[in-house]
């Protein structure tokens, strides 16, 4: 469809390229659009005034994933759950210390964002070891998986596991929130990131 831009006759990539540039739609009236066009468009400058667009440079992704109730079907998923988000509040504080931000969670998933590559790597040995030290329900504990295990006589693990992915790269689209401050990446280096975190087994941290 069309949407009216300032010469009349925009069409839908014109307007995507534009609000990508930051152009601003704040003139064009949205009332003499044809239906599906003036409701994209309607969308286009209600997220445009809501974002930045920007291009950042390399950002050091971060996966991480915790073991939950869908790992272990055969038990109560209730303190499962609390002890999986107990991890991820956990790893959130955590991040904050390495210069990192977290910029989405999903389930027992979490996407964390680090300036620098070091950072995302001592933040990646610290909440491992960090996540044995936390304090689990008994149901929990009761899992084989999950009982404390030795080496020696040190704990090399005990509660629930996490897998992390680190990966360094340029995203190809950065998109900052206006009043939330929170920042969203897109590219082919997230879907590296991504893929890497997806290689790692639990109690593993593997980086590119």
């Amino acid at each position: 469809g069309e949407c009216p831009g300032e010469d009349g006759k925009m069409d839908i990539f014109d307007v995507c390229d534009a609000v990508t540039q930051g152009r601003n739609f704040s003139s064009i009236s949205a009332v003499d659009a044809p239906i599906s066009g003036g409701r994209l468009y309607q969308w286009l400058c209600t997220y445009s005034a809501a974002h930045d667009f920007a291009v950042f440079d390399k950002v050091a992704f971060c996966f991480l994933e915790v073991q939950s109730d869908v790992d272990f079907p055969n038990y109560n998923a209730k303190p499962i759950a609390a002890a999986a988000a107990t991890v991820l509040e956990e790893a959130q504080k955590l991040a904050l210390k390495y210069d990192g931000q977290l910029v989405k969670v999903v389930d027992a998933c979490m996407m964390l964002a680090f300036k620098e590559p070091k950072h995302a790597a001592k933040f990646a040995l610290t909440i491992q070891g960090r996540a044995v030290q936390l304090p689990y329900p008994a149901e929990v504990l009761s899992i084989p998986e999950c009982r404390e295990q030795y080496e020696g006589n040190f704990v090399c693990w005990k509660g629930l596991k996490l897998r992390i992915g680190l990966h360094h790269g340029r995203p190809e689209q950065t998109v900052v929130n206006r009043f939330s401050r929170s920042v969203e990446y897109f590219g082919g280096e997230v879907a590296r990131a991504a893929t890497i975190g997806g290689v790692a087994r639990f109690g593993e941290t593997v980086v590119s």
